[in-house]
């Protein structure tokens, strides 16, 4: 124990004892702190050197107030240590969890292309796809913000080049950021806030609310199939030509 301790009778802090009360702090908030302590340390320790500008100010005080000066310094460098400590243990735990993170989006990743290819090669593919991102939205897993049937108006509007300005747009450009919106969603679906272990469960989460509202978007999204199978129709006579 440090003479800074025995004096004052105070405990040793411990680098677990930081690491908890500073727990949501990330280690550059650590790093940044301790580049404070050091600063103070430094200033602390120069008010106890006969030879600096601090020193000679230093020297102006009584025995008695350096020695409090000086345990004060010791206690300062004590914690010192300990947050730098603590501070090289939250960085290797954050980059353990930022490993752990991408393997997780890794996993999930593969899982979303494996149950979902989403080909849009021909327009029956497409189609499924328009039907896919429609049973999503309703199930409340893509576009959840906007209600069934403004998505499904959404949709609609898709399909013509004429609207805001969409000429720009090709069909098959709206299709590829599409199946790359609805593939994104799934992604975060199956990532969610789990594990590895977890993220198969949650695939097939994902699947049976699918598997649930499919048959209401068969139902009453048979107008928007409709006009997308027309637009779909149309574009792929123009690529021919």
């Amino acid at each position: 124990m440090s003479n800074a301790n025995q004096a004052s009778g105070a405990k040793t802090i411990t680098t677990d004892e930081v690491l908890e009360t500073l727990k949501i702090f990330s280690s550059q908030d650590l790093r940044s702190y301790q580049s404070k302590l050091t600063s103070l340390n430094r200033t602390l320790r120069a008010l106890l050197e006969a030879t600096s500008l601090e020193g000679r100010i230093g020297q102006l005080l009584s025995p008695v107030e350096r020695d409090a000066l000086r345990q004060t310094n010791e206690l300062i460098g004590l914690l010192n240590t300990r947050v730098e400590h603590a501070k090289e243990k939250k960085l290797r735990a954050e980059k353990q969890a930022k490993a752990a993170r991408k393997a997780n989006e890794l996993h999930a990743s593969r899982l979303a292309n494996e149950a979902f290819p989403l080909p849009i090669e021909t327009i029956e593919q497409k189609l499924e796809l328009i039907q896919f991102a429609l049973v999503m939205n309703r199930a409340g897993l893509f576009m959840d913000y906007v209600p069934a049937s403004e998505y499904s108006m959404r949709l609609r509007e898709m399909s013509s080049p004429n609207v805001h300005n969409a000429s720009y747009w090709s069909i098959s450009s709206k299709i590829r950021l599409l199946r790359s919106e609805v593939l994104a969603a799934i992604n975060t679906y199956i990532l969610g806030y789990s594990d590895q272990s977890a993220l198969q469960a949650n695939l097939v989460a994902l699947q049976s609310k699918c598997t649930q509202v499919r048959p209401q978007v068969l139902e009453l999204e048979a107008n928007t199939l409709r006009i997308w199978s027309e637009a779909l129709s149309v574009a792929a006579h123009r690529e021919v030509k």
